[in-house]
C-alpha cells in the first residue's frame, strides 16, 4: 500500500469520515491525503492508535524507503 488515499478506500472511508474517525479537520485531511501537506507525528500515531494491526502498512505510506531497506536494521541478504 503506497498511499493514503488506498489505505482509507480499502478501509471503506470516505475523507470526511476517516478525518472525523481519525480526530482531524477535513481540509487538513485532505490536504495530506493529496500530498499538499507533510502529516505531522500526531496524525501518524492517531492513525497507528486506530489501526494498530496495520502498523507495518501504515509506516510503509509514510516512510516508504525504510519499508524496503530489508531486514531490520536495513541490512539486506546477498
Amino acid at each position: 500500500m503506497k498511499h493514503l488515499k488506498d489505505y482509507r478506500a480499502k478501509k471503506g472511508f470516505s475523507q470526511t469520515k476517516f478525518a472525523k474517525y481519525l480526530g482531524v479537520s477535513l481540509s487538513y485531511y485532505i490536504k495530506v491525503e493529496n500530498g499538499f501537506a507533510q502529516p505531522g507525528k500526531g496524525f501518524i500515531d492517531k492513525l497507528l492508535k486506530a489501526f494498530p494491526d496495520d502498523y507495518f502498512e501504515i509506516l510503509s505510506i509514510f516512510y516508504p524507503e525504510e519499508s524496503t531497506a530489508g531486514s531490520i536494521g536495513g541490512e539486506t541478504n546477498g
